[in-house]
């Protein structure tokens, strides 16, 4: 209640197994649309955005494909025009070179990192958190999923939300 959610997706394949997936009443609070992320500032005004997940992106492991990664700095470039200031992105990946090229990209484009832990499932960060389909299966096989709460404006949160706090377990 209150709140909205847009689920996003480029492939037709996947996203339409996600609708296949919502209950045939629907959700009201559930936009589901086939979109590219680059063009996210197109359909979203500057600080429209409260929260931004980031779930088991693609990581284009090659490095000439960096550029296409959600956690590249033209994608964090836009999501500051989109989110409103204080707002919190999450990032949760099992590809612990991409969490790593991530953390650094958010670093360099000027986000706080609030919460980053190497392994979610062994850290304090697990309660509140909406496992994903590919989060289970990874996390069933042993597989640790990397996971940072990211702000670019921390001056605009509350002093309890604004406690760093990095978790770099091993």
């Amino acid at each position: 209640p209150g709140i909205n959610y847009i689920a996003m997706e480029k492939s037709p394949v996947v996203l339409l197994k996600l609708i296949r997936k919502i209950p045939a009443e629907g959700i009201g609070n559930l936009a589901v649309i086939s979109f590219d992320a680059e063009k996210l500032d197109e359909i979203f005004d500057s600080g429209e955005i409260s929260k931004l997940y980031l779930n088991f992106p693609d990581p284009w492991p090659k490095k000439r494909h960096a550029k296409r990664r959600l956690t590249s700095p033209k994608f964090l470039a836009m999501y500051k025009r989109i989110l409103k200031p204080g707002s919190v992105i999450e990032f949760k990946t099992d590809n612990r070179d991409f969490f790593n090229y991530s953390l650094e990209e958010f670093r360099a484009s000027g986000y706080d990192l609030v919460k980053a832990t190497f392994d979610l499932y062994n850290s304090d960060f697990l309660e509140g958190n909406i496992p994903t389909e590919y989060e289970i299966k990874f996390h069933s096989m042993g597989i640790p999923i990397n996971k940072l709460f990211a702000v670019y404006d921390l001056d605009s949160l509350s002093k309890e939300e604004g406690k760093v706090d990095i978790q770099a377990q091993e």
